[in-house]
């Protein structure tokens, strides 16, 4: 029998305690403290422990991003395209949806460069110069949501959408979304007393506003419906657009569409109050301006409103005053009438909540001052026409004498435009003018006998063309406007380098429009980048025209769509709208079609060239057929003579080989005429890609200027009443856009 000479386990580790003990006897120069060996120990189950946790983060950190992926995407999420020389873009949700944390669900529909905002130009476009939005090509949204809103699929955080002109994907790399805690365990926890509020508190400028300031706001009920917006009653909101159908439905036919409008303004809650509340909009250019407002107090319900005390949070950017004192010094007791209140911007600041208070510092009304550290440069040259006479030199000064006694750079700058914070620069050089001549232009553009503008006309009544401002020629039209006579002669005369000035074009001039055309002044929405205003001898001291015309150049359509005392204008208008629609169809089918025909010819030339290969496989096996034959009709001279059928596969043989050969010399002229049928449907494509971006352009003014009241029945700025001085917040954005767009840069506001 063999004993194992293995020790057990009690006897090793009666030998390594003795080791550890003799180890333990011998002075140790610089030996580890009881508290060294305690933290040694510490730090090594960390770092075990670590490890042990690496896997599960990974995996935690995996699900979370795939989580973060699922979220719906919201109004100001982040986009990133790497073509872009800005890659960091974001979501603007133009389409009417529920929100989530306030702000605009998106769906499906947002595929416009209007809605994916991105400030750079293209790498892709020749020398890197085009604006992402002017080239932007966009197909259809990618990994999406499978729920709905307003029966449009929602975006999630990992859906991508393709730029076809950049062949690259468009990421969301943020939802827009901010993480708030689903549930909060509060056993335990101490609960304040509940206070419900007794009054709350709107606002509105004074009467003696004049534009000085931009402000926006509504008026509502206890159930929520729109009483009012601005100091226009709501029934006179007359028609609203409609995303989904492309048109505008009257509000008469659909009377909630009203209360659509209040997608436009900020919902808040006011702790337990039981009416719904609209936040103010205001915007302010100038840093240290100081407006005036009316605030109007009212109970909740029934009690004396001189118990209350009202006091507005402290703000460092903005100053309420009451009674001279300011923000969270305030202690004002309301009396139940209007109280005048002034508001100091004191440094620029992103958006920021003008919140007032109640006596236990509940939020009891609000104003959201909009972002003013940034405002927009518009450049404006203005461009003054009169008649080539030896008096023209001292008309051409009289005109710039008078815009600027008028004051009319003042106005666009501190009454109107500043509402967008719009900062208006107005070049006013006497080099800049169209002095025509009076025999060139009768007939056409002038009418001699009363000295009148005219549109030209086909005298026959046919149809005209004329070149535009982006040198493509317009067929089929009506007519040919004044407008672009003015700007073509512009052009000739100031920008036959081909360098456009970027700004806008103002022509005054010291002559009126044909009276039948009603035209004060005139400018387009359409196409997005038109770049031209024109205001008339009547108008040239009416400032609200200059405003006016100026704001149709950046986006901004009439607020009304229909005139009572002119039924054509509603169908000239709806005819309009309709013909876009048609041309955006048609040219979406040509696509499809042009398409489809590149298709085919890829195909064919496909089958050209594997009937080469199989021609060239069948000649070589025809050849090899009959030089069997011929090598045994030469040692057996009468075979063919012999076999009649022989010789006539020989010769069936022949002609095979024959074909054969003509079908290869043949194939690459037929492939080069597939090639060029490609290359015509591709081009043809482009054209109309091209187009397709112009027409959903304009498509989208019709969006975006959505709101269309009665006929003169408004304050607004592109209304037709007699006093006009004010715009909407949505004006405000549509402008903006336009002027980073198109026309100017942003800078800061100082």
């Amino acid at each position: 029998m063999f004993w194992s000479k293995k020790k057990s386990i009690i006897e090793q580790i009666r030998e390594r305690e003795a080791k550890e003990k003799e180890w333990e006897d011998i002075p140790v120069v610089g030996a580890r403290s009881p508290e060294q060996k305690a933290e040694i120990e510490a730090k090594r189950i960390e770092s075990a422990n670590e490890k042990e946790l690496q896997q599960p983060r990974k995996e935690r950190e995996k699900e979370e991003k795939a989580e973060d992926g699922l979220k719906l995407v919201i109004d100001t999420a982040k986009l990133e395209c790497k073509l872009c020389s800005n890659p960091q873009g974001l979501m603007k949700v133009n389409y009417d949806t529920p929100t989530i944390q306030e702000k605009k669900t998106a769906t499906v529909k947002e595929k416009s460069p209007q809605s994916l905002l991105f400030l750079g130009t293209c790498s892709k476009s020749p020398q890197s110069s085009s604006p992402c939005a002017s080239v932007m090509q966009l197909g259809e949204w990618k990994d999406i949501g499978t729920s709905k809103s307003q029966d449009e699929r929602v975006l999630l955080q990992k859906s991508t959408i393709k730029c076809n002109y950049g062949s690259i994907d468009v990421k969301i790399t943020d939802s827009g979304q901010i993480n708030e805690p689903e549930s909060i365990t509060t056993t335990g926890a101490p609960v304040p007393e509940s206070i419900d509020i007794e009054i709350f508190v709107e606002f509105e400028p004074l009467s003696t506003y004049d534009g000085e300031f931009g402000f926006d706001w509504i008026k509502w009920d206890k159930n929520d419906a729109v009483l009012s917006i601005q100091n226009d009653d709501i029934s006179n909101l007359e028609y609203v657009f409609d995303n989904s159908k492309l048109e505008y439905i009257a509000t008469n036919i659909l009377p909630e569409l009203k209360n659509k409008i209040k997608s436009e303004y900020k919902k808040e809650t006011l702790n337990k109050i039981k009416i719904p509340y609209y936040a103010s909009w205001l915007s302010v250019k100038e840093i240290g301006q100081t407006i005036k407002l009316t605030m109007n107090c009212t109970m909740v319900s029934s009690g004396d409103i001189s118990l209350q005390e009202i006091s507005f949070e402290k703000n460092e950017f903005y100053k309420v005053t009451i009674d001279g004192q300011s923000n969270e010094n305030i202690k004002y007791i309301p009396d139940g009438k209007p109280k005048e209140i002034t508001i100091t911007c004191l440094k620029p600041s992103k958006e920021i909540n003008i919140v007032a208070v109640d006596k236990a510092k509940n939020k009891i009304g609000k104003i959201v001052a909009v972002d003013n550290t940034k405002v927009f440069d518009l450049p404006v040259r203005l461009v003054c026409v009169v008649k080539d006479t030896p008096n023209k030199e001292t008309e051409i000064a009289q005109l710039i004498s008078d815009f600027k006694s008028e004051k009319i750079e003042e106005y666009l700058n501190k009454n109107s435009l500043n509402q967008a914070l719009i900062k208006t620069t107005v070049e006013t050089d006497s080099k800049y003018r169209i002095a025509f001549s009076e025999t060139a232009w009768s007939g056409t553009f002038y009418d001699v006998a009363n000295n009148w503008f005219t549109n030209r006309k086909d005298p026959a009544g046919g149809k005209v063309s004329y070149i535009d401002d982006d040198g493509e020629e317009q067929k089929d039209a009506e007519y040919e406007h004044i407008l672009d006579k003015f700007l073509r002669d512009y052009k000739t005369a100031f920008e036959s380098d081909g360098k456009k000035f970027k700004g806008i074009l103002l022509f005054i001039t010291n002559i009126k429009k044909q009276e039948s055309d009603n035209e004060g002044g005139v400018s387009r929405t359409k196409p997005v980048n038109f770049r031209e205003a024109i205001v008339f001898a009547p108008n040239l001291k009416d400032k609200s025209t200059y405003a006016h015309e100026i704001a149709h150049a950046l986006g901004l359509e009439h607020t009304f769509w229909s005139d009572k005392d002119d039924v054509s204008e509603l169908t000239k208008n709806e005819e309009s709208l309709n013909k876009l629609k048609q041309n955006i169809k048609s040219n979406e089918d040509a696509i499809v079609k042009n398409n489809e025909n590149i298709k085919i010819s890829n195909n064919n030339i496909k089958i050209i060239q594997d009937n080469v290969k199989i021609n060239e496989g069948n000649v070589k096996i025809f050849q090899n057929n009959i030089k069997e034959y011929e090598a045994y009709q030469k040692t057996h001279p009468n075979y063919y003579k012999e076999n009649p059928k022989v010789a006539s596969f020989v010769k069936e043989q022949k002609d095979k080989i024959r074909k054969a050969q003509e079908d290869i010399k043949k194939a690459p002229e037929d492939i080069k005429k597939e090639e060029k049928n490609i290359s015509e449907n591709v081009k043809v494509n482009e054209d109309i890609e091209k187009l397709l971006i112009k027409q959903k352009s304009n498509l989208e003014v019709y969006k975006q200027n959505k709101y269309k009241f009665i006929k003169k029945s408004t304050l607004n700025i592109m209304d037709y009443s007699s006093k006009v001085n004010i715009f909407t917040n949505w004006q405000w954005q549509i402008m903006q856009n336009d002027v980073k767009s198109y026309y100017g840069i942003i800078s800061e506001n100082k």
